[in-house]
């Protein structure tokens, strides 16, 4: 709305426009992080597709992943791939990304340790969960990364997320 009211015809340059959607993008990444939770909620379930394919998940639990999401999106359409992958668990394994895990059969045992480390927490929020991970990795001889990035990739199917913790604590036990 300041934008429209601000906007001349007469402040144009008559030189070739350049138009760079990096910029546009950058820009936008940061008024949607300005916006409240609440609010991205409001104006993204303005559409019926979101609404009708999300709603179920629950206004309490979709708000919690706008603003865990938030930081790292784009765009408004940049969230309904992360609804697909963190409210449905609709993953998307590509070759290219499983071919960068050495998974071998020494991963495979320090994950099954670390799930079975896991099942025996009382409180399952992201401070405990760091914790819990980085012991099993002092306990295991790894570093902790050994751990994090094999977990975050079956979690998320992606190499980039929030923080692991967070997406541990969003998710919960189960």
């Amino acid at each position: 709305e300041d934008l429209v009211q601000q906007f001349s015809m007469q402040r144009l340059s008559k030189n070739s426009p350049v138009f760079d959607y990096h910029k546009l993008r950058f820009l936008n990444n940061r008024a949607i992080q300005q916006k409240r939770s609440i609010d991205l909620y409001r104006l993204l379930f303005k559409r019926d597709s979101l609404r009708d394919r999300y709603l179920s998940f629950g206004k309490e639990k979709i708000i919690a992943l706008i603003h865990l999401m938030k930081p790292r999106m784009k765009t408004l359409n940049d969230f309904d791939n992360k609804f697909n992958i963190y409210l449905k668990g609709e993953l998307n394994y590509n070759n290219k990304d499983l071919g960068k895990l050495a998974i071998d059969n020494m991963l495979e045992e320090n994950l099954e340790y670390l799930v079975k480390q896991m099942e025996l927490m009382d409180t399952f929020d992201k401070e405990s969960v760091e914790n819990r991970l980085r012991d099993c990795a002092v306990q295991k001889g790894i570093p902790a990364a050994e751990l994090i990035h094999p977990v975050r990739f079956a979690l998320t199917s992606e190499n980039v997320s929030p923080s692991l913790f967070e997406v541990f604590e969003f998710f919960g036990r189960d």
